[in-house]
């Protein structure tokens, strides 16, 4: 329910309004993937021990970077099919980039619970 009337409807909403047709969606795929290697470097740095005496904000930013790659995720499939650019590569790059958040944003997500 919540991707069927909220998630997928807020990333169409930002692929029609503020994605030009000319970016490529690998790059949309690429932009969020970077979004969680953002979140494990700033926890690794700002809480290498991944204990529970890690500031506030550090945990909104890894909810905030995790938003923003999931949004983005949903935005390149969207991107793809508006181009007419949807293809098996893009979709190997997209479920290769999923793969690797998967691995990475555990160890964000480790901090917030304070699982160190």
């Amino acid at each position: 329910l919540m991707y069927k009337y909220a998630l997928s409807p807020f990333a169409q909403f930002c692929v029609d309004q503020y994605t030009p047709q000319s970016i490529a969606p690998n790059v949309l795929t690429f932009a969020g993937l970077l979004a969680s290697v953002l979140s494990l470097v700033v926890t690794l740095l700002v809480n290498p021990s991944l204990g529970s005496g890690a500031p506030r904000w550090l945990h909104v930013f890894t909810a905030v970077c995790i938003f923003v790659y999931q949004t983005l995720d949903n935005m390149d499939g969207k991107q793809a099919r508006r181009t007419g650019s949807s293809n098996a590569l893009g979709m190997l790059f997209d479920h290769g980039c999923d793969a690797i958040n998967s691995s990475i944003t555990m160890i964000p997500i480790c901090s917030v619970l304070g699982m160190g």
